[in-house]
């Protein structure tokens, strides 16, 4: 393999990692030294939830995941303060379901308040 070829190897991988990098940043799936996505946005849902729900991007983003299967973990463990072993002892899932779909949820918010 010529030095050439190596360069080019190397450039390409480099790409590769930013590229990745900045992807996981921007979905919060990263800690960046400061709040990762998931936690500013639990953090939001606390103080939407306490608020009285005056944050509308909040309630947009609410609004536009309101059909997913798992939607009502959000108030459920937010407003109604349930514990992930009561919400899932409701659906009559593994707490690991609750927590997964709370998580993958709370992500999804996240993303939909930041674009």
């Amino acid at each position: 393999m010529t030095d050439s070829e190596k360069l080019e190897i190397q450039a390409y991988i480099d790409n590769a990692i930013k590229n990745t990098v900045q992807e996981l940043k921007k979905n919060g799936l990263i800690n960046t030294g400061l709040k990762s996505g998931y936690d500013e946005t639990v953090s939001k849902l606390k103080a939407y939830y306490l608020n009285d729900k005056d944050d509308e991007s909040i309630t947009k983003a609410l609004d536009a995941i309101k059909d997913d299967v798992y939607f009502d973990i959000i108030p459920l463990y937010y407003l109604s303060n349930q514990t992930i072993e009561h919400i899932a002892s409701m659906y009559n899932v593994d707490t690991s379901t609750i927590t997964r779909n709370k998580k993958r949820l709370c992500m999804e918010v996240y993303k939909l308040i930041t674009n």
